[in-house]
């Protein structure tokens, strides 16, 4: 993954196996809720559209 280059991040999410997406779950999900805490709207929009394209 990291010698891969990717032009957007659906391609990247097509690529990941069961377990790469697993760790980006769990990683998305602190990181919401991170930047819901702070009140980082655009944040919160860019991390949501990441976790949409995983399911």
């Amino acid at each position: 993954m990291e010698s891969r280059q990717y032009s957007s991040e659906g391609k990247f999410v097509r690529d990941l196996d069961e377990e790469e997406m697993a760790y980006l779950d769990n990683v998305l999900d602190n990181e919401l809720n991170y930047a819901k805490n702070v009140q980082n709207d655009v944040r919160v929009r860019e991390l949501t559209e990441v976790y949409e394209l995983l399911f």
